[in-house]
């Protein structure tokens, strides 16, 4: 925790000693649901965002992520020899840094790859005829998406962004739990420039 806030000082020193464009610093959010299905509501997920432009390539920045997730008839395992179908929901909060590459600044529609590193809190309720709990856990996951800005107006901008890598380890399995390509995870967002 002491070093992401000393890194947080120094990008923040660093960005604003060499920051030299009209509109520098940005704020926004991208909203994301994941496939509804007859199992139940896919991801919901709104993540706000802070950050400044270091030049007109680079813009290092915040979010704060959530997500909500409820999901219905799964079948998961209770206990040491027991299967029981199950009703879940999820709800995650986290916090991401995060560094956006634009790959060509000078057109109108530019895309740009986001590497980002995450620490969520994610606390799940599964329900059965049989059984209840409650499960939390704590994760740190890195990644990569990758994204398309574009003008709206001279301060707004509209996002397209999805995940293309996401490797994640938490608290529960203290192992390699994740690496996926998500397709299907998809953020559509707004940013204002100020």
């Amino acid at each position: 925790m002491k070093s992401l806030l000393v890194l947080i000082v120094f990008l923040g020193t660093f960005c604003t000693v060499n920051a030299q464009l009209e509109y520098d610093k940005v704020i926004g959010s991208s909203f994301g649901i994941g496939y509804a299905s007859s199992s139940g509501l896919g991801p919901l997920r709104v993540n706000p965002y802070v950050g400044k432009y270091i030049n007109k390539r680079l813009l290092i920045g915040v979010q704060l992520n959530t997500s909500y997730d409820q999901r219905n008839g799964l079948i998961r395992p209770f206990g040491i020899n027991d299967r029981a179908v199950v009703d879940e929901t999820r709800f995650s909060v986290g916090a991401s840094i995060f560094a956006r590459y634009i790959t060509n600044p000078d057109q109108k529609f530019k895309f740009y790859l986001k590497p980002y590193s995450t620490f969520t809190y994610e606390s799940r309720k599964e329900r059965s005829a049989q059984h209840s709990r409650i499960r939390n856990s704590r994760a740190l996951s890195t990644g990569l998406d990758l994204g398309l800005q574009f003008p709206v107006s001279k301060r707004l901008n509209m996002i397209v962004e999805g995940n293309v890598m996401d490797i994640q380890i938490d608290n529960v399995s203290s192992r390699l739990n994740r690496f996926s390509i998500i397709p299907e995870n998809i953020h559509f967002g707004l940013e204002y420039k100020f």
